[in-house]
C-alpha cells in the first residue's frame, strides 16, 4: 500500500447540537452556522487532491460532505451506514444533561473507544460499535491501496475512535466541522498527523 491520506471531518453544527441534545442515530439538520462551518473546511480542502469521498448515512454528514464536495465535483460520495455516530439507545434526542447522570462518562467512553461490551438501555454496545468502525475504515484503506488522499465525513465518537486506533493517546470531543488527519501504510498501519484542525498548515499536507 502507497501511502493513504485520510481527512476525517465531523458534520457541522445541528439543530440538537444547539439544543444540546443526545445525538446518535437520531438525526437533525445543519444550522446556519453548521453550514458555514461546513463551507470553511471545504475552503481548507478545495485544493486537496482528493481520489475519493465517503460518509455516514446521517442527513448531517452527508450535507457537510456535499458542501465539500462541491470544489470536487468529479468525485461521488460514498455512503456508509458503518461510518454513523454510536447508538445512544433510550437517551437518544434526550438532553445530554441527562446522559451525563446516566452514565458515568469517564468509564463509558473510554470502554468504548476499547470495544468492550459496554451500552446503555437499547443502545449498540461498545463491542459490535468498534467491530464496524475497524472493519469500514479497513475497507477504505483497502479500496484506496494505491495511496492518495481521501475524505470521510463522520461523528465525534465515530472520528475520536478510529484516533484512537490510530495512536491518539489523549482522546476527547473534536468541533463541528473539524479535520483531522490520519496517514496509512501498509507497513506502519493508520498513524494520526493531525487532531481537530479548523485550519490544515501546509506541514500537514506535504
Amino acid at each position: 500500500m502507497s501511502a493513504l491520506t485520510l481527512y476525517l471531518v465531523r458534520h457541522g453544527e445541528t439543530v440538537f447540537n444547539r439544543r444540546d441534545l443526545v445525538q446518535g442515530w437520531v438525526d437533525s439538520p445543519l444550522t446556519d452556522l453548521g453550514v458555514a462551518q461546513a463551507r470553511r473546511a471545504a475552503a481548507e480542502l478545495r485544493r486537496r487532491p482528493l481520489v475519493g469521498a465517503y460518509s455516514s448515512t446521517s442527513e448531517r454528514a452527508v450535507d457537510t460532505a456535499e458542501v465539500i464536495l462541491e470544489h470536487h465535483p468529479h468525485l461521488d460520495l460514498r455512503r456508509r451506514r458503518e461510518l454513523k455516530e454510536l447508538h445512544f439507545g433510550d437517551l437518544e434526542a434526550l438532553p445530554n444533561q441527562t446522559f451525563r447522570e446516566s452514565v458515568a462518562v469517564e468509564e463509558f467512553f473510554p470502554a468504548v473507544l476499547e470495544g468492550r461490551p459496554i451500552s446503555v438501555p437499547g443502545g449498540e454496545t461498545g463491542q459490535a460499535y468498534r467491530a464496524r468502525v475497524d472493519a469500514v475504515f479497513a475497507e477504505i484503506a483497502e479500496a484506496h491501496a494505491d495511496g492518495g488522499e481521501v475524505l470521510v465525513v463522520s461523528h465525534g465518537v465515530t472520528i475520536a475512535t478510529y484516533l484512537y486506533v490510530a495512536g491518539w493517546t489523549t482522546p476527547g470531543g473534536l468541533p463541528n466541522a473539524s479535520i483531522s488527519v490520519v496517514t496509512v501504510t501498509r507497513q506502519e498501519g493508520p498513524r494520526v498527523v493531525a487532531v481537530g484542525l479548523e485550519r490544515l498548515p501546509d506541514v500537514v499536507v506535504k
